[in-house]
Parts: structure tokens; sequence; C-alpha cells
């Protein structure tokens, strides 16, 4: 189905910027 589709584009969307998120942090804290 169509709408099962989006949501794990969605989730997985979520799960990349987390990521970066996580990953700008760390790079934030060390300076």
């Amino acid at each position: 189905e169509i709408y099962t589709f989006l949501i794990l584009e969605y989730l997985v969307l979520i799960l990349i910027v987390s990521y970066f998120v996580r990953r700008l942090e760390k790079n934030l804290k060390k300076d």
C-alpha cells in the first residue's frame, strides 16, 4: 500500500535527520 511506504519513508527521514543532528552536536561540543 501507499500509506505503508510513506510511513517507512518518513521514519527513514527522521533517522537520517537525527543522525546528522547528533553529528553536528558532537562537532559543536568539540569546539
